[in-house]
C-alpha cells in the first residue's frame, strides 16, 4: 500500500503549493510573476492528470452534509460494508444448505422423494391415436 505522503496525487499537489507559494512570494516582493504562474498552471495540470490517472474513490453523501462528523460517516460505511459481507456469507451458507437437501433427495429417489417414479417402474404406453 501506497503511503499517504508517497502517493501521487499529494505529490503533485503539494508540487503546485510549492509553486504557488513561488507565485506569492513574487507578488509580495513586487516582482512580475508571470513565468512563476506558467509554473503554477504547469503544476496544477499535473495534480488533475495525477487525479485522472487515481481510481475513483466514492465519496458517501453523508460526508458532504455541513456539519457532517467525518469519524460517524466512516464507521457507518465500514458497518454496512460488514454487513453486507455478512449478508453474502449466509446467503453462501444458505444455498449450500439447500444443495445438501437437493442432493439428499436426489439419493433417496428410489423411494420416491421427488415425486418420479422409481427407476424400475415401465413408463406409461403411449396414447392410443
Amino acid at each position: 500500500m501506497v503511503k499517504p505522503d508517497e502517493h501521487p496525487v499529494v505529490m503533485a499537489l503539494e508540487a503546485a503549493l510549492r509553486a504557488l507559494d513561488v507565485v506569492d512570494g513574487d507578488l509580495k516582493n513586487n516582482r512580475p510573476p508571470a513565468a512563476d504562474i506558467n509554473k503554477y498552471l504547469e503544476a496544477i495540470d499535473r495534480v488533475e492528470d495525477a487525479c485522472n490517472q487515481a481510481p475513483p474513490m466514492p465519496i458517501p453523501a453523508a460526508a458532504l452534509e455541513p456539519g457532517a462528523d467525518l469519524d460517524v460517516v466512516a464507521r457507518d460505511e465500514i458497518k454496512a460494508a460488514l454487513d453486507g459481507l455478512a449478508a453474502a456469507e449466509q446467503k453462501r451458507r444458505d444455498m449450500l444448505d439447500m444443495a445438501d437437501l437437493v442432493e439428499a433427495a436426489v439419493n433417496d429417489d428410489d423411494a420416491g422423494v421427488l415425486g418420479a417414479a422409481p427407476m424400475d417402474v415401465a413408463p406409461p404406453p403411449p396414447p392410443a391415436s
